[in-house]
């Protein structure tokens, strides 16, 4: 495994981890969806067309109607050294 693979694989397991953060925090509750996946993958890609990985979890979160959300600050800098990288 060479040096961009496990970069590769570091950022999917980050990124995972932040994915599931957001999921555990929505507010069911308040939220009537029959189908808890599509719902979750639809503002996913919603999401997705922002510029910096901050404003990628900022907009997740209000479409997910997640008000705050507390990440590592080492998995937010990790990210924002990827975004800069592509």
């Amino acid at each position: 495994m060479n040096v961009n693979e496990q970069k590769e694989l570091e950022v999917e397991s980050k990124l995972a981890y932040v994915l599931a953060k957001a999921y555990t925090l929505i507010p069911w509750n308040k939220i009537k969806v029959n189908n808890a996946h599509k719902f979750f993958m639809e503002r996913i890609r919603a999401s997705s067309n922002t510029r910096t990985f901050k404003e990628y979890i900022d907009v997740l979160c209000m479409k997910l109607n997640v008000e705050m959300m507390k990440i590592n600050t080492n998995i937010m800098t990790f990210s924002m050294k990827i975004m800069q990288l592509l």
